[in-house]
C-alpha cells in the first residue's frame, strides 16, 4: 500500500513538472508528447491509488494496470508524427495503436470471463518492440541517462505481463512492488527532462544551440532526417560545411566551420526552413536571440 501511495504522488509530480515543462516548447510540435505524457501519468497515479486501498478486484486492477502502462506508449508515438502538417491527424494513429494494445483487456472482459494474459504475439511483436524504439530514439541524445531510467520504468511496468521469465513468480507475490518502482522510475526521468537536467555542451555557434535543443528534443529519428535533407541543401549548394550530430562542421571531419557572412545567412536559411516543420520561428529566434546577447555581453 505505501509503495502504491509513494509512486503515485511521484506520478502526481511527474505530471505537474511536464505540464510546467511546455512553455519551454510553446510553438513546437512537442506540446501533443508532452499532453500525452501528462495524461499516462495521472492514470498510472490514479490505478496506483486504487491499488493501495484495493478500490477493485485484483483481476480487474491487472487489466487496468495494463491499460495504464500501455498509456505510457503514446508519448513516444506521438513524437514520431511530430512534423507538420500532419501532426494533428497523427494524433489518431496514437488512439489506434492505444486500442490495439488494449485487446487483451477486451478480451479478458468479453471472451475469457475475467481471465487475463497478454498474448505473446502481442509482447513480442509490439510490446517489446516499441521498448526498444523509445530507448533508441532518445539514447543518443544528452539525455541518454533519463531515457534508461525511464525505459527501465516501463519495463518494470510491463513485467508481469511476462511470466515467462525467469523470477516473475516471486515478483507475482507482490504484484504492486514492480508496477510501483517502474512508476517511480519513469516519474524520475520526467522530472528530470522536465527540469532540464542532462549535461550541458559547449556551442560554438548560434546555429548548433538550435540545432542541439531540437536533436535532444525532438530524438534520433528526427534528428537524422533533419541532417540527411540539410546535407543534401550543402551539396547541392555547395556549402563549406555540413550538419553533423554534434552541430556544424567544415566538410573534414573534425574540422571547423568556417562560414563567410553571406554563406552563413543562406546556412540560417536553409535550417530555419527545414525546422519550421517542427517549431516556430519564435523558438529559434529565442536561442539565436540568447546566444547573441551573450556574445554582445562577453564584448562589452
Amino acid at each position: 500500500m505505501i509503495a502504491s501511495l509513494i509512486a503515485a504522488g511521484w506520478a502526481l509530480a511527474a505530471a505537474a513538472a511536464l505540464w510546467r515543462s511546455r512553455r519551454r516548447y510553446a510553438g513546437t510540435t512537442l506540446i501533443a508528447p508532452i499532453a500525452w505524457g501528462c495524461a499516462a501519468l495521472l492514470v498510472l497515479a490514479g490505478v496506483e491509488v486504487a491499488s493501495a486501498f484495493q478500490w477493485a478486484p485484483r483481476e480487474s486492477l491487472s487489466c487496468l494496470r495494463y491499460l495504464a502502462t500501455c498509456g505510457t506508449f503514446a508519448p513516444g508515438m506521438a513524437l514520431l508524427g511530430a512534423k507538420r502538417p500532419q501532426d494533428r491527424a497523427w494524433q489518431f494513429v496514437v488512439l489506434t495503436l492505444l486500442a490495439v494494445l488494449a485487446l487483451p483487456v477486451v478480451q479478458s472482459w468479453a471472451i475469457s470471463r475475467g481471465e487475463f494474459q497478454v498474448h505473446a504475439a502481442m509482447r513480442w511483436l509490439l510490446i517489446v518492440p516499441l521498448l526498444a524504439l523509445g530507448i533508441l530514439n532518445g539514447l543518443p541524445t544528452r539525455h541518454s541517462w533519463i531515457v534508461l531510467f525511464g525505459g527501465a520504468g516501463q519495463a518494470l511496468l510491463f513485467l508481469p505481463y511476462f511470466p515467462e521469465i525467469p523470477g516473475y513468480n516471486a515478483w507475482q507475490s507482490l504484484p504492486q512492488l514492480p508496477s510501483a518502482i517502474g512508476v517511480f522510475l519513469m516519474s524520475a526521468a520526467v522530472v528530470a527532462w522536465a527540469g532540464g537536467f542532462g549535461g550541458r555542451r559547449e556551442e560554438a555557434l548560434s546555429l548548433d544551440r538550435v540545432w542541439r535543443e531540437f536533436r535532444d528534443g525532438f530524438g534520433a529519428a528526427w534528428a537524422l532526417r533533419v541532417v540527411q535533407q540539410f546535407n543534401q541543401s550543402a551539396a547541392i549548394c555547395k556549402w563549406s560545411v555540413v550538419l553533423r550530430w554534434r552541430g556544424l562542421e567544415g566538410r573534414q571531419p573534425g574540422s571547423p566551420p568556417e562560414l563567410s557572412d553571406e554563406e552563413r545567412a543562406a546556412v540560417e536559411r536553409s535550417l530555419r526552413t527545414i525546422l519550421r516543420r517542427f517549431v516556430g520561428e519564435e523558438w529559434i529566434e529565442q536561442r539565436l536571440g540568447k546566444r547573441r546577447t551573450e556574445a554582445t555581453a562577453g564584448v562589452e
